[in-house]
Parts: structure tokens; C-alpha cells; sequence
């Protein structure tokens, strides 16, 4: 992750609960005789909230890291965020709707029930709760549910039961993990996704990058797979 040391000495919030495929299709042939690829947008629904000023995350940084490096990467062009901040259940709705994402990501406060969203108030609290239960039936509630879910938040594994009845893959974080780590985690995650790479290799080296920075976080990453499911063989771009 490209940050400097002054920076990164800065991120260590928590995101502790402070709750109140696609398949490569056959291309014509160029002047050589052999068959290009042509691939299909891969879409990223990013959701973002910290709406507890008290406990304040630096999911923008994160994003900005995350979009900062599909932009230098290979298949930059095949790879499209759509970055919902300050995210509610009806951002989440509307980018299902609007982009039908492949990945759905959340960066945020979590705990092992579920996230906390931004009800966007300008006065007052704004953090209001989104069970994994209602998270996954509004994963479900599409034509064309998500392949993976990020759940870059506190505890996050309590999803699996849920979340995996509906995609093929979740990533989460298996206890409190920091901002410094979320974000490193995210922005190598998304680099390796953006090189091709399959998104067990992805995690992978998220995981890597966590242990270059963090090492107490090293294991706090988690990948979950549906029955049937090879992560190694999933490949986005």
C-alpha cells in the first residue's frame, strides 16, 4: 500500500460496533491468428460509512487508495467503481439496481449481527443497524445477485450463515480489525483483482500486504466459500 509512514502511524481506529465470473468469451482473431479476449466490465458497488464522529473512519482514504491503484493497474479499464459514501440500506438497494455489481463491498463499524449504515442526518446521530439477515435478503432481492461480498468491518463473520445463501463468496474479518489493516487489506485485494488474479489469490495477498504493515492482523482476514465453490478458480477481470 503506497502510504507514507506519518500517515500510517495515523490510522488506528477500530471499526469496533458503535452501532446506536466472469468467463472469458472468444475475440476475434487480430493480425497475428491469434484469438483476443475481449472481457466484461467487472462492477464494484463500494458502500462507505462512519457516521460516529466519536469514532470516526478513514473509509474515504481507503477508497481513494483502493481507486488510486485499479488505476495503475493492467485491466484498469475493465474494472469500474461505484462508490456509494456515507451508505445506507437504499444505497445498497439503488447500486443493485443501477450497476448490478458483481462484487458488493462495505467498509465500516461492524459486529458479529451486523453493520452500522449512515442514515445521512445532517443534526443529530445519523448511524442507524443493517442485520446480515436484512443484508442478505437485499442481496437476494435482484435478478442478478452478486458473485462476492466484502464485508471489510469488525467481526463480520457472523455473516456467513446468511450471506453465503446467497452469493458464492463473502470475505470478512474474523475479529476487530483497524483501519491501518482494512485498508491495506482492501487496496491489495482490489490490485490482484484488477491483475487478473483469482480472488483466492486476491485475499491472499491482502493478507500478505496486512501482515507487511500489521502483523497482529495477519489472520483477521477471512475468505468463505459456498458449497461447490473454488475461490482459485473465480476470476473477475
Amino acid at each position: 500500500m503506497r502510504m507514507k509512514a506519518e500517515l500510517i502511524s495515523r490510522l488506528v481506529t477500530k471499526r469496533n460496533p458503535v452501532i446506536r465470473g466472469m468467463a472469458v468469451v472468444r475475440g476475434t482473431r487480430g493480425r497475428s491468428g491469434q484469438a483476443q479476449k475481449r472481457r466484461k466490465l467487472l462492477e464494484v458497488l463500494y458502500l462507505t460509512a462512519s457516521p460516529d464522529p466519536s469514532s470516526h473512519l478513514r473509509v474515504d482514504a481507503e477508497f481513494r487508495s483502493v481507486q488510486e491503484e485499479i488505476r495503475g493497474s493492467p485491466l484498469r479499464d475493465q474494472v469500474k467503481l461505484e462508490h456509494r459514501p456515507a451508505a445506507d440500506l437504499k444505497s445498497l438497494m439503488r447500486g443493485l439496481n443501477d450497476h448490478r455489481p458483481q462484487i458488493v463491498h462495505f467498509s465500516g463499524h461492524g459486529d458479529a449481527r451486523g453493520i452500522a449504515t449512515d442514515t445521512g442526518a445532517i443534526e443529530g446521530a445519523s448511524d442507524s443497524y443493517l442485520s446480515f439477515d436484512l443484508l442478505a435478503k437485499a442481496l437476494e432481492a435482484t435478478d442478478e445477485p452478486p458473485e462476492v461480498v466484502v464485508l471489510n468491518s469488525c467481526n463480520s463473520a457472523g455473516a456467513k450463515k446468511k450471506i453465503l445463501k446467497v452469493v458464492k463468496i463473502v470475505v470478512v474479518m474474523r475479529k476487530s480489525v483497524g483501519d491501518l489493516a482494512a485498508s491495506t487489506f482492501a487496496t491489495n485485494f482490489y490490485a490482484a483483482i484488477a491483475a487478473g488474479q483469482s480472488v483466492k489469490t486476491a485475499v491472499a495477498q491482502g493478507k500478505v500486504a496486512v501482515a507487511s504493515a500489521s502483523i497482529r492482523e495477519f489472520q483477521t482476514p477471512e475468505l468463505l466459500c459456498a458449497p461447490g465453490v473454488d475461490a482459485a478458480k473465480v476470476i473477475l477481470t
